[in-house]
């Protein structure tokens, strides 16, 4: 019964292949990083673009031809006897960074902490070079 149902309210659709596949290219991500090296080989790096893009964009087609049939069986004006479609397809994409990055890693307070650490070994040596300078040898006189 399904099947005389089916065959009763069914009709035929003609299938026209004249699209384009188009390998859209990929964003890239941002790999641009604030970087932190200490003495002790600790290191520390840190992002700088945001993590959240709007991208937006057109795809064109320009001289859509091909080895395509209409639905009557004859060919189009625009067919090309040699087979070969001619199909260009242009994309254009335009990227827009929506946040600022997020603090994941804080290489602010290891820079600090380095930077103080180095403070404090340079007010050592200039101590010690002093203390040099004062001491009086035996042979001095």
């Amino acid at each position: 019964m399904r099947f005389i149902l089916l065959m009763l309210f069914s009709s035929y659709a003609i299938a026209d292949s004249s699209s384009l596949n188009l390998n859209l290219p990929t964003t890239p991500g941002s790999y641009a990083s604030d970087r932190i090296r200490t003495q002790g080989n600790v290191e520390c790096s840190m992002a700088i673009g945001g993590s959240v893009n709007l991208e937006f964009g057109v795809v064109g087609v320009l001289n859509e031809n091909g080895p395509y049939r209409s639905s009557l069986g004859s060919y189009s004006e625009d067919y090309d006897s040699e087979g070969l479609v001619k199909d260009v397809g242009v994309y254009a994409k335009i990227i827009i960074p929506l946040n600022a990055p997020k603090t994941r890693l804080d290489c602010n307070q290891l820079y600090k902490l380095e930077l103080a650490r180095q403070r404090i070994e340079l007010q050592k040596l200039q101590q010690e070079v002093n203390n040099l300078r004062a001491l009086k040898f035996e042979d001095d006189g």
